[in-house]
C-alpha cells in the first residue's frame, strides 16, 4: 500500500512526533521531514543537519528537528479539462 506524504504527516501527528511539510514558491514538490522520536534538540553552532526553527527572540535557542526521514511528493495543480 502506498501512503502519501500527507498520510505520513497524519500518522506523525497522531503519534505526537515532530514533522514539517513545506513547498517552495512556483514549485510543485511538497517536501516532508520526519523525526522518529519526540526528543527536543537545540542548535549549538549550526553545523548540525536537519530542519531549524529559529525564534526571533535572540535569548531563545533555535530548535533542530532531525531529518530521520525525508520525503518529496509532486502535485500537479493544473486543472484537467473534462
Amino acid at each position: 500500500m502506498v501512503f502519501s506524504i500527507f498520510d505520513k504527516a497524519q500518522s506523525h501527528m497522531e503519534q505526537k512526533l515532530p514533522f514539517v511539510l513545506y513547498k517552495k514558491p512556483r514549485e510543485f514538490d511538497v517536501n516532508g521531514i520526519f523525526q522518529k522520536n519526540a526528543t527536543l534538540h537545540s542548535v549549538s553552532d549550526f553545523s548540525e543537519s536537519g530542519f531549524v526553527f529559529a525564534p526571533f527572540d535572540n535569548h531563545m535557542k533555535p530548535i533542530l528537528m532531525k531529518a530521520d526521514e525525508v520525503c518529496t511528493e509532486t502535485f500537479d495543480t493544473e486543472k484537467k479539462a473534462s
